[in-house]
């Protein structure tokens, strides 16, 4: 999207001073703050843009979203359903996915990009499933997988990891009784499955959290069926073998929680400790010789919550939107989580999308991309919002103070 941007230069503007601008587009205005300035270039900060509908996937809430480097691919949720979209944030546009050879219709699956597919997995529809896909965004086709050995059940509300190899399957729910500690490993080289060892496993779980740390995966938290969990495991692949997570000093148990791997540590935050407790805690799980917990800041954080969406830069930790306990509901406000200076500060509302919860969130490479979920109403919805951390915009037409300079760019 081409952005128009005015800044009015009042008087004389000395350096470190932040003037007020607005970034304007068919789609509306999006205020914002200077964070720097220096010579004839701006850094601006905490900028929402909303994604367009015209094209856009039909309203639904839990969908899956992966990011293939070029394009969010959405696809599934519910309403059940088995159609999708590609959006591409450089140019707002959709690309309706095709439905031929897609799974059936479902919700609460799993979906993981391997560098050039999109897997997807599991979930509850007409049933629960075993079985998958993988959709190839280059010529816009589906392909079927193997199914998986008799003993690996179908499951949702369970979590995966892609591991630059295979993807990796674990724990969920199976019926209303039957919660599951069991997985299984993918390889799309091969089209094969192999079950992973269940000894030493965490306990039984749903809702709980998965990353892949580049050698292992680190599953940690969840609902047991009776209690929020505070517990987790490590898997190692290459040994097919479980080690148990740290206890000292975890988090306190919950569900519905984020997780991310920063390439040194993980992070968990937020999620549902009981009925309608909420929480704005979280912890940072260090590897070593023992594993440690320390605790993410309290102060500045973001209001306890659950359903939320939460991505990793590279560098922080963004939590959006959400249930909190608070009239209504439903929330548009976040948080940015810093674990090098373990501080953090609030997302701006100003352009944001619509409160909501139970949507779903990626990193894009320079923004992250929300779409989807339910209002308070419980309406589903398939509007959506790109959100900027910061960006430079260079004066094209001279910098001198006391003018009106204005100038076009794209943002990123």
């Amino acid at each position: 999207m081409k952005w128009t941007l005015r800044c009015l230069l009042l008087g004389f503007l000395a350096l470190g001073q932040t003037p007020q601008f607005a970034l304007t587009a068919e789609s509306g205005t999006i205020e914002g703050m200077v964070k720097t300035l220096d010579g004839k270039a701006i850094t601006a900060q905490d900028l929402w843009a909303p994604t367009t509908t015209d094209n856009a996937p039909s309203a639904r809430n839990v969908p899956s979203l992966v990011w293939t480097g070029t394009e969010v691919i959405v696809w599934g949720g519910s309403p059940v359903t088995n159609t999708g979209g590609r959006y591409d944030p450089a140019t707002d546009s959709w690309t309706t996915m095709s439905t031929e050879n897609a799974p059936d219709p479902r919700t609460q699956h799993t979906a993981v990009w391997t560098g050039t597919e999109m897997i997807v997995w599991g979930g509850f529809g007409t049933s629960l499933y075993k079985d998958g896909g993988r959709y190839d965004p280059a010529t816009n086709t589906w392909a079927d997988i193997a199914t998986p050995p008799t003993a690996v059940k179908s499951r949702r509300r369970h979590a995966a990891v892609w591991t630059g190899e295979s993807m990796i399957v674990w724990g969920g729910y199976n019926d209303s009784s039957h919660y599951l500690n069991t997985g299984a490993r993918y390889w799309p080289g091969t089209d094969t499955w192999e079950e992973i060892a269940i000894a030493d496993a965490p306990s039984s779980r749903t809702d709980h959290t998965a990353v892949w740390t580049g050698t292992e995966m680190i599953v940690w938290g969840g609902w047991s069926g009776f209690d929020c969990l505070a517990t987790g495991g490590i898997y190692d692949p290459v040994a097919d073998a479980w080690r148990p997570t740290e206890t000292l000093d975890a988090p306190v148990g919950r569900y519905s929680h984020t997780a991310a791997w920063t390439g040194a540590q993980m992070i968990v935050w937020g999620g549902q400790i009981d009925g309608s407790i909420y929480v704005s805690t979280g912890g940072v799980y260090i590897l070593g010789a023992p594993d440690s917990w320390i605790a993410t800041s309290e102060e500045g954080a973001p209001t306890g919550r659950a359903l939320f969406s939460g991505v990793w830069t590279g560098s922080e930790l963004i939590v959006w939107g959400g249930w909190i306990l608070d009239s209504p509901p439903t929330t548009n406000t976040g948080g940015v989580y810093s674990p090098a200076t373990l501080e953090w500060r609030e997302t701006t509302t100003t352009g944001a999308p619509d409160p909501r919860y139970s949507h779903r969130a990626v990193w894009c490479g320079d923004s992250m991309v929300v779409w989807g979920g339910l209002d308070e109403n419980n309406q589903e919805l398939n509007s959506g919002g790109k959100y900027v951390l910061d960006w430079t915009v260079i004066f094209t037409d001279g910098f001198e103070s006391g003018n009106l300079s204005a100038w076009s760019t794209t943002a990123p």
